[in-house]
């Protein structure tokens, strides 16, 4: 936290400590899409067009009036350029599970949140829909 690394504003450093070894460390960079670029790492540059491109929120909207789809169908539209529909699907499947996992987690756990700031977790006070 507070540290701005270099190269691009979405980046993250991740350090996994082992007690008989010397730290394993990355850098990685969230370059958009849902891609990610490990520092130090060739990325393969691709020759792909997609067939619905937009690089702001106005051109996206125009897009989509123009077209008559939602952001989703366009989305997926594009995404079909990169690999099947069944594998973006699969995918998302996993992403979504992973995410309700970790609310379904945040729900249940009590004590304080981690960081500097010892806010405390309120979430399992709210949340009466769980079972405890």
């Amino acid at each position: 936290m507070g540290e701005f690394l270099p190269d691009h504003a979405n980046a993250l450093r991740f350090v996994a400590r082992y007690a008989d070894r010397p730290p394993l460390e990355g850098l990685f960079y969230s370059v958009g899409g849902g891609a990610i670029a490990e520092e130090g790492v060739a990325q393969s540059l691709s020759n792909i067009v997609l067939p619905l491109a937009f690089a702001t929120g106005a051109e996206l909207l125009d897009l989509g009036a123009r077209e008559g789809l939602s952001i989703a169908e366009m989305v997926m539209v594009n995404e079909t350029a990169w690999r099947p529909n069944d594998q973006t699907e699969a995918f998302l499947d996993a992403v979504r599970a992973a995410m309700l996992a970790s609310i379904e987690r945040g729900c249940r756990q009590e004590g304080l949140l981690p960081g500097p700031l010892k806010v405390r977790r309120c979430a399992v006070e709210v949340s009466p829909s769980l079972d405890k």
